[in-house]
């Protein structure tokens, strides 16, 4: 089954400057949320235990004792490294450098979200959203829009104009076969994994000069969701629900690590980690 895509060109027009005072208290709001993310540790991939498989970790009671419930883990690359950085904190807001200044999300899930602007004003509204990503390409501002619950997912990406009366933004596609669950430019691409909708999750690659879509290799991740994704050199990393998973382009075939330091790793898995362990 190949995912549909529709490519709507749909537009919302956001009007600047209609009401300042909300604009400088919900640029304090979201100042205090992302004021709540704290880096809590980042640590180098080769330090990682490689495993048989990926693994469907049970959120018991040990692995909630150890304070998973607010770990954010994401994907980075310093020097040509690959790093994981796990954040204490708030997922649905995030901030982004720009050319048009700071972009702020804030995802509310099945509540829909907003993106922001913040500027002179405070913060504008730019779009709207389950918005999880931005990124330029070509002078061009993006961003990714992405909704999975229960029976419903869905993908757009949106394209952002900032005008000095309004906002545009504009929907390019939608999908509600794919989502975005994770993602990765270079140069002309969008990488990105859709986890497990319709039958047709893993990852793909989005051609930003033609549209063109291809799918590099169908579910890569036992059905879990991808939350980070980087490529370096000829790798894709995929990162989600503890594991880590490195994908080889050329040979197509993945090696796999759990992101659970050797002490949680003994805890968890006590006496059955000799079967998953390398």
């Amino acid at each position: 089954m190949n995912p549909k895509i529709d490519f709507i060109n749909e537009k919302k027009i956001f009007k600047r400057k209609t009401d300042i005072n909300y604009s400088i208290s919900k640029q304090k709001l979201l100042e205090d949320q992302l004021n709540k993310n704290k880096v809590y540790l980042i640590r180098d991939i080769d330090d990682l235990i490689k495993i048989k498989h990926i693994t469907n970790y049970h959120f018991t009671d040990k692995i909630l004792r150890m304070g998973y419930w607010n770990k954010n883990l994401y994907l980075l690359k310093e020097n040509d490294k690959i790093k994981i950085k796990t954040v204490f904190g708030i997922r649905s807001v995030k901030k982004f450098e720009t050319t048009i200044g700071l972009i702020v999300t804030d995802n509310q899930d099945e509540s829909g979200g907003q993106l922001y602007n913040i500027t002179e004003y405070g913060a504008e509204q730019v779009g709207s959203g389950n918005f999880t990503g931005i990124f330029e390409y070509k002078g061009k501002l993006y961003a990714i829009d992405t909704f999975n619950h229960l029976y419903m997912c869905r993908c757009r990406l949106h394209e952002i104009r900032k005008h000095e009366d309004f906002f545009e933004d504009i929907i390019l596609f939608e999908s509600y076969d794919l989502t975005f669950g994770a993602y990765y430019i270079e140069d002309n691409y969008l990488y990105f994994y859709s986890d497990s909708c319709n039958n047709i999750g893993g990852l793909y690659k989005f051609n930003l000069d033609n549209d063109e879509l291809t799918l590099i290799e169908e579910d890569l991740y036992g059905g879990l969701s991808v939350e980070s994704l980087i490529k370096s050199n000829d790798y894709i990393y995929l990162l989600g629900f503890y594991n880590l998973g490195k994908y080889d382009l050329n040979t197509r075939k993945m090696e796999v690590y759990t992101t659970f330091n050797n002490e949680e790793f003994e805890i968890i898995f006590d006496g059955d980690k000799d079967l998953i362990r390398l």
